[in-house]
């Protein structure tokens, strides 16, 4: 079978074979590469896969063909960190249940933020809001001051509910 590897960690030795005939992905380990130089992504290679308890296998690794210094990987999807340059797939952060921001697994540089103005703004207004209405409930006094601290309490309702 033939393929092109997609992912090499020569950290750790290990790698992944992207197969065009079938359409998957084949694990490998480094004691399996039977060639004089180490692997990169890009290279084209022919090797015989096997099945174990964790999935897909690639051994007897051959490499057909170098690939060129310049060509990227086809097959790569991660993206390049703009702080530590590190190829990475982004990490999802969450907030409240829903998606906040991605961050580099690396360095945790801030990726793509999420978060929208709108909500930024409705925080920041409710915040004005409740702040001037319990100015206005102190300041009036009386029956006039509970109204106010009701309008507040169905303010911070509406508030909560809207997250």
């Amino acid at each position: 079978m033939q393929g092109t590897i997609k992912f090499y960690n020569s950290n750790d030795g290990y790698g992944f074979i992207f197969s065009a005939d079938t359409n998957k992905d084949y694990y490998f380990n480094i004691t399996e590469w039977k060639n004089e130089i180490l692997p990169k992504a890009g290279q084209k290679v022919e090797f015989s896969e096997f099945k174990n308890e964790k999935g897909l296998n690639a051994k007897d690794i051959k490499l057909i063909k170098d690939c060129p210094k310049d060509e990227p990987n086809k097959n790569d999807d991660r993206i390049t960190c703009p702080n530590c340059a590190k190829k990475i797939i982004p990490r999802m952060q969450f907030s409240d249940g829903e998606p906040y921001a991605t961050l580099c697994p690396f360095c945790a540089t801030e990726i793509e933020k999420f978060i929208t103005e709108e909500k930024n703004m409705f925080s920041v207004s409710g915040l004005i809001i409740i702040i001037v209405m319990l100015v206005l409930g102190y300041t009036i006094g009386g029956i006039e001051f509970l109204v106010i601290i009701l309008i507040f309490l169905v303010f911070i309702f509406l508030m909560l509910k809207a997250k």
